[in-house]
């Protein structure tokens, strides 16, 4: 509960995530342009605000889900629920799931960071970095998989063994077709 005004956010939040510990810089870092999927270790509440219509009249939500399934419903309070304050906001990062791995991240729009490491990763799908992409060890294809990689550059430091039905496409531009 605010006291007064000297705590309140003044901006926009995309999602609110709560762990049950202090989480490292680099994994900060790591999911920070993301969404998650819910399911991690140690994440205790997760709200994405995606049930809402972003500046649109949600005055029918009242209540914000808990994704982890941990059943930490919240309850909406000072939050007008139309028009364009205190209202779903479109996300900053605008991602789809064109890739159709059920989790919007940087490698459904133009938005990725600008490197990306893969390592100890199923890949299939699309893959983009604003500047490059570097495939490290441990990393397999899931069957039948298309794995797209989009970026400047493509950095392969451990030998890649396709397996049949593989397809890799590797293209310069990141956000090109």
């Amino acid at each position: 509960t605010l006291l007064n005004n000297d705590y309140a956010l003044n901006g926009k939040m995309d999602d609110l995530r709560f762990w049950n510990y202090a989480r490292s810089e680099a994994q900060i870092l790591t999911d920070m342009m993301q969404e998650v999927k819910g399911d991690e270790s140690g994440l205790v509440a997760y709200y994405n605000f995606n049930q809402g219509v972003p500046g649109g009249n949600n005055t029918g939500l009242t209540t914000i889900e808990d994704v982890t399934g941990n059943g930490h419903t919240g309850t909406l309070s000072e939050f007008a629920r139309t028009g364009i304050k205190s209202n779903w906001v479109t996300s900053p990062f605008n991602f789809p799931d064109s890739d159709k791995d059920g989790l919007p991240d940087p490698c459904d729009d133009c938005f990725a960071l600008k490197d990306l490491t893969l390592q100890n990763m199923v890949l299939d799908g699309t893959f983009k970095a604003r500047e490059t992409i570097t495939l490290g060890s441990g990393n397999t294809f899931a069957s039948n998989a298309d794995v797209f990689l989009r970026a400047p550059e493509v950095r392969v430091l451990q030998f890649v063994h396709p397996l049949s039905g593989i397809t890799i496409v590797v293209a310069p531009d990141p956000c090109g077709n």
